[in-house]
Formats: structure tokens, C-alpha cells, sequence
């Protein structure tokens, strides 16, 4: 007796599939690996309680967490550093050794979560029958899921083109991510547009620059440390995540209108 099976054949993977993939998955190794290096301040630094706030990071003033890790990817796990902190208008100095940054835990759910991802979007790419729907699926998947591994802190590691390249996949994938939701709620379950792929072509490029600007001022600030061009950075920041809110939301409205 033959058992007929729910899924189609599966397709045989094409040249980008296997390209993208093996890019990903050498982007995975590295971003993991900076994960477990990624320093930090103790837990009880970290998360002080009540008004405590570190306003100093090795002689140089902070004002906000980000702008502590920032500061802090420059040093190794175990560094001394000396620290700030001002807790009911008092100010107090410490030399504190620095510890990993997220925990097993988080690293271990953070890798499954993106790992669930990605197998989604293999199974899609294999299985689905309308080959653009797939690609574009696939893609979103890669996207996402490097946007969770990875951090901008990624250009800490050494050696610097190493480091470089890898924050410009982080923000990469991040700028994707909308751009890819908006191309897919276009075409699935079927295509809405004329010219897709036109019109697509250029929220894609878009997405390309906005990943190199957003590298090229985070690499700027990142290579002599300095806060002042790190906020400089964060304040471009915000049209990339404007983009974010802009696409996902124009998605969502794609695919209401259509149902």
C-alpha cells in the first residue's frame, strides 16, 4: 500500500539559495562566538537599583547604557576598569573586572529562536510552489534571523576588515527586514502589483545604502571610541528604524486591504 505524502517534492536548491545560506551560516559562527566574547559589567553594575547610575567608563562621562556597552566592547572579558557611579547625589569610584555580557541562557535561546527561523524559511523555499514567494520568504528568514544573532558591537572583533564586515551584515539584515516583510505581503498569497520586481528593486537598494551609512558612522565612531561620535551615530539610527516601523506597518496594510 503507498502512503501518499501532504508535502510536494521538494525543489532542488539553486545556486543563491546555497550561496546566501553558506554566508549566513559563516556569519552565524562569528556572531555566536561574539556572543560568549562580548564583555560587560557585572550583573549588580549593570542593573543597579533605585536612582544608581554609572556616569563614567574608564575616565570618559556616559549617560546611558548603550553608551556603557559601546565603551565596554573595546576591552577583553577579565579587564579591570574603573567606573562611575552616582547614587543619591553621591559619586563613588570602583575598579570592576568585567564579566560576559549575556548569559548561557540568553545565548542558547537567542541561537534556538534564530535557528526555528531559519528552518521555516527552508522548509518555504523547499516546498512552496510559487518559486518568488519562496525566495522572498527565505530571504526575510536569513534577514531576521542574523538581525537576532547579531549586534553592532560585532566591529569589536578582530581583525578590523573581519569586524567591519560583519557589522555591515548586522545592519544589513536589520534594514532588510522591513523591506523584505513589505516585498512578501506583495506577492503572497498572490502577486498585488504590476511591476514587483521594479519597484522592489528600488526599496532594495535603498536598504543597501542605508546598511553602508549606517556601518560607515558606527565604524567611525567605533575605531578611536569616542561617545560623542557614538551619539552621532544613534541619532542616525533613527531613520534606519524609521524604516523598521515604516515598512512593517505598510505590510500590514498590504496585506488588510487585500483580505
Amino acid at each position: 500500500m503507498r502512503i501518499r505524502t501532504i508535502l510536494p517534492t521538494p525543489r532542488p536548491a539553486g545556486t543563491g539559495h546555497i550561496l546566501s545560506l553558506g554566508l549566513f551560516l559563516l556569519y552565524s559562527v562569528f556572531a555566536v562566538i561574539h556572543l560568549l566574547e562580548k564583555p560587560g559589567l557585572p550583573t549588580e553594575y549593570r542593573f543597579p537599583r533605585g536612582t544608581s547610575q554609572v556616569t563614567s567608563v574608564d575616565g570618559v562621562a556616559v549617560k546611558t547604557a548603550n553608551e556603557v556597552e559601546f565603551l565596554l566592547s573595546g576591552f577583553p572579558i577579565g579587564a579591570r576598569v574603573g567606573i562611575v557611579i552616582e547614587h543619591d547625589e553621591l559619586t563613588g569610584n570602583e575598579t570592576v573586572t568585567l564579566d560576559r555580557y549575556y548569559s548561557g541562557w540568553y545565548i542558547l535561546f537567542d541561537v534556538a529562536i534564530s535557528a526555528i527561523i531559519l528552518g521555516l524559511g527552508l522548509v518555504v523555499a523547499m516546498f512552496h510552489v510559487e518559486k518568488s514567494v519562496a525566495r522572498v520568504f527565505m530571504g526575510a528568514s536569513i534577514a531576521l534571523a542574523g538581525a537576532l544573532l547579531g549586534t553592532k558591537t560585532l566591529s569589536s572583533m578582530q581583525p578590523y576588515w573581519l569586524g567591519a564586515g560583519l557589522c555591515a551584515c548586522f545592519f544589513l539584515s536589520y534594514s532588510a527586514i522591513p523591506v523584505l516583510f513589505l516585498h512578501f505581503a506583495s506577492v503572497f498569497p498572490v502577486r498585488r502589483f504590476r511591476n514587483t520586481r521594479t519597484i522592489a528593486g528600488f526599496f532594495y537598494a535603498g536598504t543597501v545604502l542605508m546598511a553602508v551609512w549606517q556601518t560607515l558612522v558606527y565604524l567611525e565612531a567605533g575605531e578611536p571610541h569616542s561617545v560623542e561620535m557614538f551619539r552621532r551615530s544613534v541619532s542616525t539610527s533613527v531613520w534606519m528604524n524609521g524604516l523598521m516601523v515604516a515598512g512593517i506597518v505598510a505590510g500590514l496594510l498590504v496585506l488588510i486591504v487585500s483580505y
